[in-house]
């Protein structure tokens, strides 16, 4: 975790943030939980992944901060719904499935 001085008196810790090697580029970059690595489908998004990275676009902090806020509640709404699966998370599984090879799921 590194720190942003914003002022000779204001330092900011930047957790879950690190620069692109080779740029100033930020990237996202968060561990996947051992709890959670079983519990992945074939084909997510952090399947297969020691660490889910994403790359922020910007070099600004400021601008990063609320990107890193977005991506840690998403992070941890998806890993709360493998943790307590629902049916409405089954079926909203599906309906993505299926939208993602193409299928209306209003009109399979």
């Amino acid at each position: 975790m590194s720190l942003l001085r914003l002022s000779s008196i204001v330092s900011v810790k930047r957790k879950y943030t690190r620069p692109k090697t080779g740029s100033s580029l930020l990237l996202f970059k968060r561990r996947i939980p051992d709890d959670i690595k079983p519990l992945l489908p074939a084909g997510s998004k952090y399947a297969g992944k020691a660490h889910y990275v994403v790359s922020l676009q910007t070099s600004d902090v400021r601008v990063a901060a609320p990107k890193v806020a977005k991506l840690v509640k998403e992070t941890d709404e998806d890993w709360e719904r493998l943790r307590n699966p629902t049916r409405a998370g089954h079926l909203q599984e599906a309906r993505e499935l299926l939208t993602q090879y193409g299928v209306d799921p209003a009109k399979p």
